[in-house]
């Protein structure tokens, strides 16, 4: 009886001592996966963390390469860097009667913030929709104005393409002057951007501006050449054609070598003229064959010199002989220097 009651005892404190060691595991394996979890939380965040830092830097280059492509962080250098740009493209390809604007800098915002987003708001602290709701960065809008030939606008719009300072073309009109065409008024008008956080800008130069090159104005030129602006020129009048009578005796006469024809000085127009650092450069045009060619002080086109130029005259030089010629001309309708 009492071997029985022993091992009931004893069979009693087995189970206890099971049960408690089946408990005691399943709190480690509870207490386990809430560890692992956490872990796995941790390494989520450490991650999205290491993302965002990337991210960050790599949001912080681009920002640091476009204000780069400004002309500062103050409002005054801004706007007379940008209005003296202008003048100067417009100066150096020869245009007249120039007038350039500039209006005051616009503050442009986050668009979900000003779109009062309420996803986006509630992703921020309160510190954080304070700094979003200011000004992200500003814009200056500025109009320029001119009188030229068609190509002297053209290689303006053109330039002011390649700028990395104009960041947005936001219109332009050119509308012909006079009965002939030869002349254009053109109106543009753009915008350029700032920051005013320093920072972006740190060592960073004044990014000037440069012409358009020639092989970026290719693209340009079939409009030059096609103007269609200029009226079509006359069509040439019927010529009559009158029969002869052989001559009843043929005389012996001595043959006379044919005259050599003079250049084709009436096929070269003159588009443009513009001035660079090394002095006047000459733009042409064939009417003819549409080539177009730019030469410089001391090139000839034909046997033609170009020896200088100022505004919309050049001079050139033929044989002994110097003349000047006017933008919109042909060189066949040169005028002798006295």
């Amino acid at each position: 009886m009492k071997i029985k009651q022993r091992k009931v005892v004893l069979g009693g404190m087995l189970a206890v001592a099971a049960g408690v060691v089946i408990w005691q595991y399943r709190a480690y394996v509870t207490e386990r996966d809430a560890i692992d979890e956490r872990i796995r939380a941790y390494t989520f965040d450490i991650q999205a963390r290491d993302r965002q830092m990337e991210e960050r830097a790599r949001l912080t280059r681009e920002l640091r390469s476009f204000a780069a492509s400004t002309f500062g962080t103050e409002e005054e250098k801004v706007t007379a860097s940008f209005r003296k740009s202008l003048n100067e493209i417009i100066a150096h390809f020869g245009l007249i009667e120039a007038t350039v604007t500039s209006a005051r800098p616009v503050g442009v915002k986050n668009p979900a913030m000003d779109a009062r987003v309420s996803e986006f708001a509630r992703l921020m602290s309160k510190d954080q929709r304070a700094i979003a709701s200011s000004a992200d960065f500003y814009a200056v809008s500025g109009t320029l104005s001119s009188k030229g030939t068609l190509e002297q606008a053209l290689r303006v719009m053109s330039t002011l393409q390649v700028q990395p300072w104009i960041h947005r073309i936001d219109g332009f009109s050119i509308k012909p002057v006079g009965k002939e065409g030869n002349r254009v008024e053109m109106s543009v008008t753009l915008t350029t951007t700032y920051f005013m956080d320093p920072k972006l800008r740190d060592n960073a130069e004044d990014p000037g501006w440069r012409p358009v090159r020639e092989a970026e104005f290719a693209s340009w030129m079939p409009i030059v050449v096609k103007n269609m602006f200029r009226e079509p020129p006359p069509p040439a009048p019927a010529v009559a054609v009158v029969a002869t009578a052989a001559p009843a005796t043929a005389a012996q006469t001595p043959t006379i070598a044919p005259a050599t024809p003079p250049p084709p000085y009436d096929e070269w127009r003159i588009s443009g003229m513009a001035r660079g650092k090394d002095g006047p450069t000459l733009m042409l045009v064939n009417e003819k064959t549409r080539e177009w060619r730019t030469i410089d002080v001391g090139g000839t086109i034909l046997d033609a010199k170009f020896v200088t130029g100022e505004g919309e005259v050049a001079q050139i030089i033929i044989g002994e002989e110097r003349y000047t010629v006017r933008t919109g001309q042909r060189l066949s309708e040169r005028a002798r220097v006295q």
